[in-house]
């Protein structure tokens, strides 16, 4: 819908971004809604409807809507994150290899064993350091990851989560070096990339929205041991953290 949104061109639109759990059919919640729509545009009864700002999305942990006049919002401060060692999410760069330590040059790994032999998922978590204030996080997101694996294929799954809330210091006295074992996590939103589907096309593309073909003649098998960069689109949310 957000594509579809930003391809119409030159005429009224609107478009509306709710929870993440599915409406119950047949979206008796945003009756009211609809109706003024379709009074003003089927009846010409003049409800108001196109008074209002175009987008309305609305914003989990604040749990309330909050409107836009065009997605993504304008104004919107776009910010880089880096993953680093040590399970660290930083707006900071990385230094160059002559700069840093090796923990800094060696890379975050981690195997997963077959799924007949296990349930449990493997994976690599990153994480900022606790928030000083509250943050709004609204509109698109995507993940650049540079990676080898073993087989030829394999599925990138990413997941934004907020957890927290976290009061606690962390430092490298013994007790405080590690997040606490008991925070509560809420999933926010997910992304998904076949590794031999990689290619992207940077015609399509935007900076915060890579386009990927998915057809057999872009389809690329990964060849083992080879690092490749993975541009992985994650649903676009709206959370106050």
């Amino acid at each position: 819908m957000q594509h579809w949104f930003k391809n119409v061109k030159d005429v009224p639109k609107k478009l509306t971004i709710n929870g993440p759990a599915h409406m119950e059919r047949p979206f008796w919640e945003m009756h009211d809604e609809i109706l003024r729509w379709y009074d003003y545009w089927l009846k010409g009864i003049d409800t108001g409807i196109m008074e209002e700002p175009p987008v309305k999305y609305w914003v989990m942990g604040e749990n309330c809507y909050r409107t836009a006049e065009d997605w993504p919002i304008p104004g919107t401060k776009w910010t880089k994150y880096y993953l680093h060692s040590w399970e660290r999410l930083k707006t900071e760069s990385h230094l160059p290899s002559s700069e840093t330590q090796a923990a800094e040059r060696t890379p975050d790994a981690f195997v997963q064993m077959p799924p007949v032999k296990t349930m449990k998922i493997e994976r690599l978590r990153y994480m900022t350091e606790p928030l000083a204030e509250d943050t709004l996080v609204a509109g698109p997101i995507s993940l650049t990851l540079y990676a080898e694996i073993d087989q030829e294929d394999t599925n990138w799954i990413v997941v934004l989560k907020d957890v927290g809330p976290d009061v606690s210091v962390r430092t490298q006295r013994e007790g405080e070096r590690f997040v606490p074992g008991d925070l509560p996590e809420r999933e926010l939103t997910r992304g998904w990339l076949k590794a031999s589907h990689r290619a992207v096309d940077p015609e399509r593309s935007e900076p915060y929205a890579p386009w990927h073909p998915l057809t057999k003649e872009a389809q690329q098998p990964v060849v083992p041991g080879e690092i490749n960069e993975y541009q992985i689109e994650v649903l676009s949310v709206a959370n106050m953290f």
